[in-house]
């Protein structure tokens, strides 16, 4: 069968790269060409743009937020190219760049079905408010099947219920990936989505070890979203570690690129990650 995939499929995120590379392996195992749709709104276009954001910041007079993206320009054009040659390497994917609904309508009639998910493709705060993303280009609802696709969102902004509504009635086959999900599109449409795992969970540990290289030291691999959650950790159970820490982190001080005990990984390759 002939499946088109639609996601954030090349976004400078690890969860986002792995949802993507693992949804097209497992497919293509069944014997599915499944390449992902190169779709690009300006949103999504911009979203890793450190140039982007720091004129952004700038036009809103948030002169902070400039700065810490001037910062960090560096180290996220090395990330996004990491990203982008994993991507170029891993995964398969039109040969064209479609960036709205209109030109994307083009593919209506190309492939037997149309797949959107994993990842937060249903976020109007990551999407753009961009109903490409519930496939609203595709004429076929019969071909319209949503798979592990996440709100990442509680509510649904009150000026976009309806459109979300519609769209959801539309769909042949709707599962999300967290309940909160199958709650919101209950809620919504009256229909029942079914709760299904994020793609990285069909993959086995031998389909995972054939993209990693092997890190031969004793270390512990830190991942997280706020300041001092590691060391609040290690305070609370008296927790200790041999070898490095391998730290994955926003909140990364000065200190962290000096000290012998860290090795600061915010630029590592998705491969790098699963590693």
């Amino acid at each position: 069968m002939k499946l088109a995939l639609l996601s954030f499929h090349n976004a400078a995120n690890y969860g986002a790269a792995l949802q993507a590379y693992a949804l097209q392996k497992v497919l293509e195992s069944k014997g599915h060409e499944s390449p992902y749709i190169d779709y690009q709104n300006a949103m999504r276009r911009n979203a890793y743009s450190m140039l982007y954001q720091i004129v952004s910041s700038l036009k809103k007079g948030q002169l902070k937020s400039s700065i810490a993206y001037i910062i960090g320009f560096p180290f996220m054009y090395l990330r996004k190219v990491r990203f982008d040659k994993f991507y170029q390497r891993n995964l398969a994917v039109t040969p064209k760049t479609y960036k709205s609904s209109e030109e994307a309508s083009e593919l209506n009639g190309q492939y037997d079905k149309f797949i959107v998910g994993s990842d937060q493709v249903w976020n109007p705060h990551n999407n753009g408010r961009d109903f490409a993303f519930m496939l609203d280009f595709v004429k076929d609802d019969s071909k319209k099947i949503s798979y592990s696709s996440s709100f990442g969102i509680t509510e649904i902004p009150s000026d976009l219920v309806d459109k979300f509504r519609s769209n959801l009635q539309k769909f042949k086959h709707l599962a999300v990936r967290e309940s909160i999900g199958v709650k919101l599109v209950k809620e919504v449409s009256g229909r029942d989505a079914k709760l299904v795992l994020d793609p990285v969970m069909l993959m086995t540990k031998e389909d995972w070890l054939k993209i990693v290289e092997p890190i031969d030291e004793k270390f512990v691999f830190t991942y997280t979203n706020r300041d001092n959650q590691f060391e609040k950790f290690l305070k609370q159970t008296g927790y200790q570690y041999e070898g490095k820490q391998y730290k994955l982190a926003r909140a990364t001080k000065f200190g962290d690129f000096l000290s012998s005990k860290v090795r600061v990984k915010f630029c590592m390759s998705p491969s790098d990650f699963v590693s």
